[in-house]
């Protein structure tokens, strides 16, 4: 790598940690969310040990003031059994709200879709397990992360 590149590349990193330092976590809400469970169905996947679980989590920003910036994530588990028909699924979608100094988009943008992650993911697990247990199943448990 030529060394201006480098630089360059060493100077954004410098300004994305110091725009992280500055950002601050104003408020979590939860905007939908929704969930299923078909529980013979579930019990039976459950029995058979062929029940495949799956989570999806999507990442956006949503708005980008002078001050502040709002970003949505998508968070989703499905079971399905043998047969690829589902048999529970939870899904929620959170808001968060966040304050920044002069945030510019490409960072706020690029938090929201890697490091929001690390905030939102422990809001999602709880609760996915909150949910299915009061479904009358046993509790969902989500992994710490969806890194494999």
């Amino acid at each position: 790598m030529p060394a201006k590149k480098a630089q360059l590349t060493e100077a954004a990193a410098s300004q994305y940690q110091s725009f992280i330092s500055g950002i601050k976590l104003v408020g979590i809400a939860l905007k939908s969310a929704r969930c299923d469970v078909n529980h013979d169905s579930y019990f039976d996947a459950l029995r058979s040990e062929n029940a495949e679980k799956s989570i999806s989590a999507g990442y956006a920003l949503k708005e980008l003031g002078d001050d502040f910036f709002e970003s949505e994530s998508k968070l989703l588990v499905e079971i399905k059994n043998q047969n690829g028909e589902g048999v529970l699924s939870v899904e929620c979608v959170f808001n968060s709200h966040y304050h920044a100094i002069k945030p510019n988009k490409a960072f706020a943008k690029r938090f929201t879709e890697s490091e929001a992650r690390l905030i939102m993911w422990p809001f999602f697990r709880e609760m996915v397990f909150d949910l299915t247990a009061r479904m009358n199943i046993p509790p969902v448990t989500i992994p710490l992360s969806t890194e494999r």
